[in-house]
């Protein structure tokens, strides 16, 4: 084939023959034989079959390579010559390659057995092409003596150019990888089918069932009055120790009474939604116990004893550290921030100071004071944040001015907004002023940004938000999104120069301590401004995933062309022409 090998790549030729010729089972009809035609009618006219062995004629009569699936009629006799030469040549080293492997022994008799039956009828049918009275009828027999006689039928080797051979058996992968995809449509048809069958899910109508409710409704937690033994911080309390299982720690009626206490103190100065008091407070006990056990498996694979009377502050500390990882980070940021002034915060809020909160937590240690009281404003805050959530950093903005809030009563920390709901409102039926007067601000800002307003839907009667004019598809170059919007929250810098109350007086621009108390006078239209907020134009284009991926595209293409110069033999240059590429292997990776 005129080129040389070393000796490893000729082993690895010889297993591969081994693999091929190995195999049981019979390979399809190739060619024209698939079409019912016989041997007789498919071989060349000058092929005469006398005096072949039956063997070699059954074999014909099953499969044969024809021309004429390679292309009978675009070859000229000088590449016929070749084809011929080219699947006797194979056939040769084919024998050789084989005859050096079973010299070393590393074959079977059985292998051996078939092997020589096969080199035989290759090598008969090579002498026949060469006293062949023509270059067509030399070349069919000198691709049957590859294809079937070496091969068995599995391929036939009739181009001149790469690829060279065509596999005509289905292998073993293609048919996995048929079954694979075949499944991978079906379950997709299935999921379309599926969905189109479903019946829609209509919201139930009408008001909660008094029985159906997970606490009974009433009215809202006593907003002036500390926690005492009953309300919402008994039932707090009585949640951790008559149902829980964190009860049976020791310790747990401190920490019960210290986590309630906290909450309700929260609640009482801060007017979280009590619904959410009772929802967090839940969450927070279900983390706690996921941290207990792992403690205590810490502790087992440590070859330790599980310390079960620190166990409940050990796991609260891990909690904490878990929990508020990012929240550290971007207090820390804050604090070292020339434009946003924050002194260092007080080891606890100034509602947790107040005496009837701290006969709540004077049972634990003062860093699970400090520790219950961050986890618990952030839960609290996160409760109450809805669609404000998918801006992380703006919660943690407000669980530290939650934190670092001087108020301890709802008419300090919101003044006139306070006393006006109390008043007007019946309590059932009121938004707390946390909802109303922070969160409910800042995503009305984010909504007008983006939507027209709210309709009904006539067919199901929920409610349906419609996006403005122009916004259906994706958002215009210049309008910020939550990403944006996080961002600045990301950069005390840009905060502290972004954020302003509607006077024009920035918030930062007041002492720490004071900044929640200005918060529902804060101006989040003007402070959440796209032409404010926004960094950079987000233009939508096709160019964009070829822009992500484009590496991808390009190592294939590198990787395609090398193995394009690799598996390629050298063009035939005509006298007078030069290649652009060049005439060498070296100079083609080097176009590359």
């Amino acid at each position: 084939r005129g080129h040389s090998h070393s000796a490893g790549v000729r082993s690895l030729v010889a297993w591969f023959i081994l693999l091929a010729v190995g195999r049981d089972g019979a390979a399809a009809p190739i060619g024209d034989a698939a079409n019912g035609r016989g041997l007789a009618a498919a071989r060349p006219e000058r092929v005469s079959v006398e005096g072949w062995p039956r063997a070699l004629i059954d074999r014909l009569s099953s499969f044969h390579c024809t021309l004429a699936s390679a292309g009978a009629g675009k070859y000229s006799d000088a590449e016929l010559g070749a084809l011929q030469a080219m699947n006797c040549g194979k056939v040769r080293s084919a024998i050789e390659e084989f005859g050096r492997a079973a010299r070393q022994n590393s074959v079977s008799a059985d292998l051996a057995a078939r092997w020589s039956q096969r080199g035989e009828v290759a090598s008969f049918l090579c002498r026949e092409s060469n006293h062949a009275g023509d270059n067509y009828t030399a070349a069919w027999l000198a691709m049957n003596a590859w294809g079937v006689g070496i091969m068995g039928g599995a391929e036939c080797c009739g181009v001149l150019h790469a690829p060279y051979c065509v596999a005509k058996q289905a292998s073993l992968t293609s048919l996995s990888i048929g079954v694979l995809l075949a499944a991978v449509a079906l379950l997709f048809v299935g999921t379309v089918v599926a969905s189109c069958l479903q019946r829609p899910v209509h919201a139930v109508r009408g008001k909660l069932p008094e029985e159906a409710a997970p606490f009974p409704l009433g009215p809202t937690a006593d907003l002036q009055n500390p926690p005492s033994g009953g309300g919402l911080y008994g039932e707090l309390r009585s949640k951790w120790l008559d149902t829980h299982c964190l009860r049976a720690l020791p310790e747990a009626r401190s920490f019960a009474q210290a986590a309630a206490g906290t909450f309700t103190a929260l609640q009482a100065a801060f007017d979280f939604q009590p619904d959410n008091v009772r929802n967090q407070f839940e969450h927070l006990l279900s983390l706690w116990r996921s941290h207990c056990a792992t403690v205590a498996d810490r502790a087992i694979q440590r070859e330790r004893q599980v310390d079960e009377a620190s166990l409940l502050a050990e796991a609260l500390g891990d909690l904490h550290a878990e929990l508020l990882e990012g929240f550290g980070f971007w207090r820390a940021q804050l604090q070292g921030c020339v434009a946003a002034p924050a002194a260092p915060a007080a080891l606890l809020p100034a509602a947790l100071r107040r005496p009837a909160a701290r006969a709540t937590l004077v049972a634990v240690p003062m860093a699970a004071e400090v520790q219950l009281a961050e986890i618990a404003a952030y839960l609290l805050v996160w409760g109450e944040a809805g669609n404000v959530r998918f801006i992380p950093e703006a919660l943690c903005f407000l669980t530290e001015l939650v934190l670092a809030a001087d108020g301890e009563t709802p008419e300090e920390l919101y003044g006139a907004a306070a006393k006006r709901e109390i008043t007007d409102t019946v309590a059932p039926f009121r938004s707390s002023l946390f909802l109303s007067q922070i969160v409910r601000p800042m995503y009305n800002a984010i909504f007008d940004a983006w939507y027209d307003r709210v309709d009904v839907d006539p067919q199901d009667g929920r409610e349906v938000k419609l996006l403005r004019e122009g916004y259906d598809t994706y958002l215009p170059p210049d309008v910020a999104n939550y990403d944006d919007w996080n961002e600045l929250f990301c950069d005390p810098q840009r905060l502290a120069q972004g954020l302003f109350l509607n006077d024009g007086t920035g918030l930062f621009d007041r002492p720490h301590g004071q900044r929640f108390a200005a918060m529902p006078r804060l101006d989040w239209t003007g402070s959440l401004d796209p032409v404010d907020a926004k960094t950079h134009r987000e233009v939508h284009s096709f160019w964009g995933v070829f822009a992500t991926t484009h590496r991808v595209w390009l190592l294939h293409a590198v990787l395609f062309a090398m193995c394009l110069c690799l598996v390629t033999p050298a063009p035939r240059q005509r006298p007078g022409e030069r290649l652009l590429q060049g005439s060498t292997l070296a100079m083609r990776f080097a176009a590359i």
